[in-house]
């Protein structure tokens, strides 16, 4: 056969295509042909991987420097997706209460609000004779919360005295916690 002929040979050989009898034909002529026999030199050096127990003595210093220069750029490029991913979460949170506090001053309305402290205030005051509501402050919070505060003040004779301050905790319409 010639060398012609076994063009299409190599091919397969290259692939891993070959028959056991092709394998054969191959290795005959490559025994009897210098050119071919260079050829397939030439194709087990070009394929051969590096093999993982060469030393590092054996890379010339252009590798090491690219292999430094690739640590190098992952070591980086992981610290700038942890940074992301951090300031992702903390964008989010301050996006999230944000919304959370809109919503909650466009639930707790005027009137929502007037209503809800009414109501306290009628607790307070059919609770404890002789007590007296004068002043009620309301903080709306993020998440629906409100926090009102109202100072109480009792009758004794003809003088009223302050007595303190009662604070009322919101959760939507529902008094979550009274403090006095």
């Amino acid at each position: 056969m010639s060398c012609q002929d076994m063009k299409h040979q190599w091919e397969k050989y290259k692939n891993g295509t070959l028959t056991d009898k092709e394998a054969e034909t191959l290795e005959e002529h490559t025994e009897n042909c210098e050119a071919c026999s260079a050829h397939l030199e030439h194709l087990l050096t070009e394929d051969e991987p590096l093999s993982p127990t060469s030393s590092a003595t054996s890379l010339s210093d252009d590798t090491m420097l690219d292999n430094k220069k690739v640590k190098k750029s992952i070591y980086i490029a992981k610290w700038k997706q942890r940074l992301s991913n951090v300031t992702t979460v903390i964008s989010s949170v301050v996006l999230l209460w944000i919304i959370g506090s809109f919503l909650s001053i466009v639930y707790y309305h005027q009137s929502k609000t007037e209503y809800i402290n009414s109501v306290n205030q009628a607790a307070i005051e059919s609770a404890f004779p002789n007590v007296h509501i004068r002043e009620t402050t309301s903080d709306t919070q993020s998440f629906f919360r409100m926090q009102s505060q109202m100072e109480a003040y009792k009758q004794i004779g003809r003088e009223e005295q302050a007595i303190g301050t009662f604070t009322f905790h919101q959760l939507f319409d529902k008094t979550s916690g009274v403090e006095k």
